[in-house]
């Protein structure tokens, strides 16, 4: 089963509540549960002092037995079990812990929390104490369920350097219950913590067990009226359509909403790398999987049967590959492009940097302004100019097209660089009897390899991958560049989408390479072409 970080413990995606061990649960069928659980790959098991009385406890480490050694167990504390037991000061913290680890029959709970706010007891103190039992080897890691954003960022704030902090958050969360969405998960997010949602199947209504006009199952929780409230009359109906939405896709509601839950971007890295890996899912997919809903990054089936296609095509299919092809016309063009720009740029932003001369002023701010202008509202002028000038379907047409959209931008980057260099070492070039042309070819450029390096990149990259502007200058398949090339494998009805993933990652790979061997020319262009002084 796929694993996830809590902190130092690594924990199997999907984790077993134990909230009904004592209650509705005797100790056998919770022995039972637990192994099936076992059995199934899972390796959280989460219970809390007052489950079933502290009967929860009792049984979840009577049924772990011997096999407590391979699992990790996370337990609560601090919701009122009598008047003596309840809330979070440091003096019951110690007490509950004794406590806890007795019942578990083990010498240490791996994720101690504090099942709810404490207002009585500020939460300093509650971590000073929990801080406490992580250096005497009594809880591994501590966490906390039911917080706020802003209680989550109270306690980040007053924890101790080096000390013992959070490490995890356990809300309700699920389908029907989105809450944490509105500031709880951003918190996760920049806090570092982990997220872990209890109710994922909203006390059983996302199980599809219940119907709308149908009685609830005998023992079930609408039966016994336990945990009600989501049994709403517009919930059913929502249930409902989930239910359809899964069974037509070839899956159950509980499916559904658990791949949803474990697809949520509680983790900051996820998101941010999960489009990318899909692609590259896609690339080694065979086309009659490609649809499928299984969210594993490296399908079971996988092949790189969409990587030759593209290189080599597909004789069978009577189709030729011309992705080397488009990838000269890209490079050749952007290359072009970007070195028109930079010669045109560098001198032009030199002569707004160090002359005065009429109509200066307005000049850049007319540069300003050009980049303000959607770049949709001038391909049709720009149609119109390179048709007159019988430029369709020519590289140089798609050359001045991309030219003009850089060069403006390119010379403010320049002259913002060109600004931070003393006058002074021009100054005494010139004394020493040099031009202007010596001055700007042996002293100016030089000391702008960074500024030239960024504008480059800047050029060479916006180029690479626009779509718009080519796809109206260029018409013929031998001049297409690769954004045009890779859409031949959408035709009117049919979209080999294997292949045009396969293409796309072998495109972004030499773009990465140069993107990561330049970001040192990149941030030294940045920060000296911003900063004056």
């Amino acid at each position: 089963m796929e694993t996830r970080r809590i902190g130092s413990l690594s924990v199997s995606v999907v984790g077993l509540g134990s909230n009904n061990f004592g209650w509705r649960l005797d100790a056998e069928r919770t022995a039972a549960t637990v192994h099936a659980a076992l059995d199934a790959g899972i390796t959280l098991f989460d219970t809390a002092d007052i489950y079933g009385e502290t009967r929860s406890e009792e049984f979840l480490g009577r049924a772990l037995g011997r096999r407590r050694a391979g699992v990790v167990v996370a337990a609560k504390f601090g919701m009122e079990m009598d008047e003596q037991r309840r809330g979070a000061k440091p003096a019951y913290v110690r007490q509950a812990v004794e406590d806890s680890l007795r019942r578990l029959g083990t010498d240490r709970i791996d994720l101690y929390q504090l099942h709810q706010p404490d207002p009585a007891t500020p939460i300093a103190d509650t971590l000073g104490a929990l801080d406490e039992l992580v250096r005497a080897g009594k809880v591994r890691e501590i966490g906390c369920s039911n917080f706020s954003a802003g209680e989550l960022r109270t306690a980040r704030e007053v924890a101790r350097p080096g000390a013992a902090r959070f490490v995890s958050v356990q809300n309700e969360y699920s389908l029907l219950h989105r809450d944490p969405e509105r500031e709880v998960l951003d918190e996760c997010r920049r806090a570092g913590l982990a997220f872990i949602p209890y109710f994922p199947l909203a006390s059983g209504l996302l199980t599809g067990k219940y119907r709308p006009g149908q009685r609830p199952p005998q023992g079930s929780r609408l039966q016994s009226r336990f945990g009600t409230e989501p049994f709403t009359d517009a919930n059913l109906l929502l249930v409902e359509s989930l239910r359809g939405f899964a069974t037509s896709r070839g899956h159950t509601l509980v499916e559904l909403a658990v791949s949803w839950l474990a697809s949520r971007p509680a983790v900051a890295s996820i998101i941010a790398v999960y489009p990318v890996l899909r692609v590259v899912t896609i690339s080694l997919r065979p086309n009659d999987t490609l649809l499928t809903t299984s969210l594993r990054i490296i399908p079971e089936n996988a092949t790189l049967d969409n990587y030759k296609e593209v290189l080599f095509g597909a004789p069978e299919k009577n189709r030729k590959s011309d992705f080397f092809l488009w990838i000269w016309n890209s490079f050749s063009i952007v290359s072009v492009t970007s070195i028109i720009s930079m010669i045109l740029a560098a001198i032009s932003a030199y002569a707004f940097s160090r002359f005065k001369f009429p109509g200066r002023a307005v000049g850049l701010v007319f540069l300003l302004t050009t980049q303000m202008i959607p770049a949709g509202m001038l391909l049709l002028p720009l149609f119109i100019m390179l048709a007159q000038l019988q430029m369709i379907n020519t590289a140089l047409g798609l050359i001045i097209a991309y030219s003009v959209s850089t060069v403006p931008l390119t010379i403010w980057t320049l002259k913002g660089y060109y600004d931070t260099i003393p006058v002074d070492l021009e100054e005494a070039a010139l004394i020493d009897g040099a031009n202007r042309f010596t001055v700007f070819t042996r002293i100016i450029l030089p000391l702008s390899t960074p500024a030239l390096a960024i504008a480059f990149l800047f050029s060479f990259m916006g180029g690479w991958s626009e779509y718009l502007v080519a796809r109206v200058v260029l018409q013929k398949n031998d001049m297409f560049t690769w954004p045009l090339g890779i859409f031949t494998y959408a035709q009117q009805f049919t979209v080999s989408w294997g292949q045009f993933s396969a293409a796309s990652v072998m495109i972004a790979i030499p773009v990465m390479a140069l993107f990561l061997y330049s970001s040192k020319w990149l941030i030294s262009g940045l920060t000296l072409g911003s900063v004056k002084g």
